[in-house]
């Protein structure tokens, strides 16, 4: 028994059209794909009304030696003072609603201990230079949501000791998260573990957290790792 064969007869057309100059790259060739689809097939661009969103990030440990003698330093990468002039330039090319999540704001930057009071890191400019972003944020129309890690921590901090707020193991040792090699996603010895909430001291955190943000005029704040 054999299938009948259909014969199926397709047009099929190339069309070229040449670039020239500035146009000569991605941008280009998407700018002239964008333009024949409006102008000869008539599509019309979406009027999604979408948020622009971008991600920042603040301070991160780097190992560094003075005379042969190694040490641990906090490096600014993106000062609130610089989130500002990053928003100003973005609202200038015409960015409508942005909102920023800012990651590493907090002291001690991305690898930072229990989040249990809302303080920011003095060398991307402190309390007072968030203050001034996220007042800057509501004269220009875009909002700041400073990240919080609310799973993971680097170090414990007072009244909040590794042993008394990081998960168990079996042997009633603290529970850690090795860092991983993002390439290969193998552990990354030269980068330090961080250690696991208990969870049943979740709820206490976050409450300690959102008695901070009164200070702040209530910010809303990032917890993108929550629930992993």
């Amino acid at each position: 028994m054999t299938a009948p064969v259909v014969s199926r007869q397709a047009q099929v057309s190339v069309q070229y059209r040449p670039l020239a100059g500035g146009d000569q790259q991605f941008t280009g060739l998407a700018a002239a794909y964008r333009a024949w689809l409006t102008e000869e097939r008539g599509l019309q661009p979406a009027d999604t009304g979408l948020p622009a969103y971008l991600t920042l990030y603040g301070a991160v440990k780097k190992e560094k030696s003075f005379l042969g003698i190694p040490y641990t330093s906090l490096v600014p990468l993106t000062t609130f003072a610089q989130a500002q002039q990053m928003a100003a330039a973005l609202g200038d090319l015409g960015t409508q609603e942005l909102l920023i999540r800012y990651v590493g704001a907090l002291k001690g930057g991305l690898d930072d201990s229990v989040p249990a009071s809302l303080a920011f890191e003095g060398k991307l400019g402190g309390n007072k230079g968030m203050r001034e972003l996220l007042a800057d944020g509501a004269l220009k129309g875009y909002t700041v949501y400073p990240d919080v890690e609310l799973v993971r921590f680097g170090q414990g901090r007072l009244g909040w000791s590794v042993y008394n707020t990081a998960g168990k193991t079996l042997t009633r040792t603290a529970l850690e998260e090795p860092a991983y090699k993002r390439s290969v996603f193998f552990a990354d010895d030269s980068r330090p573990a961080r250690y696991l909430l208990e969870p049943t001291r979740l709820a206490e955190l976050t409450a300690s957290l959102l008695k901070g943000t009164e200070d702040f005029a209530r910010p809303g704040i990032s917890a993108a790792s929550l629930g992993n």
